[in-house]
């Protein structure tokens, strides 16, 4: 499905649920803000990795040509048995290059590998604005947001879906 992404703006966080906007509009590690609000409760599994190629969408935020090879990480955070949200990484092979490490974070979430590094920080920040469609293993996914992070000469995508669950959580410290 195609989505509809826009830029993080006021406007078009205000298309989105008012409970999830303090955490779509945050610009530091996902991650980091989950553990301060959850603490150690918060699970990080590993559900795929691997190669694929580009969509055309991903390829142009990219700067890619469209069927580029891409390295590509699913992961599920949950807390008290609830998922909270799937992340999904996309790194073309010089990114992987830049960050070799990514191949061998198992359970461990990127934000963990990436935010250590002080000088990283996401840019171009897009959120999905229209009812995202695809069905999740834990019910629709409510939001979703997108950025490129800079590792070099070749920035990685990260995308956070967001899913029912996070709705209930209080809003990050």
């Amino acid at each position: 499905m195609k989505h509809a992404w826009r830029p993080l703006t006021a406007a078009a966080l205000r298309c989105l649920p008012a409970r999830l906007r303090p955490w779509l509009a945050d610009c530091g590690s996902l991650t980091a803000a989950l553990r301060r609000t959850l603490g150690e409760a918060l699970e990080c599994r590993l559900q795929a990795q691997g190669w694929r190629r580009a969509t055309a969408d991903e390829a142009a935020r990219l700067g890619l040509g469209a069927g580029s090879a891409l390295f590509w990480r699913r992961v599920r955070f949950s807390h008290a048995g609830r998922t909270l949200l799937i992340g999904h990484t996309l790194a073309p092979p010089a990114a992987l290059a830049a960050w070799p490490a990514l191949r061998r974070l198992g359970d461990r979430p990127v934000g963990e590998l990436l935010f250590a590094d002080p000088t990283v920080q996401r840019a171009r920040i897009e959120l999905a604005v229209t009812p995202l469609m695809e069905p999740a293993d834990s019910g629709p996914v409510v939001a979703a947001r997108r950025a490129l992070v800079p590792t070099g000469r070749q920035p990685l995508l990260v995308m956070e879906h967001f899913l029912p669950a996070m709705l209930h959580l209080p809003v990050p410290p």
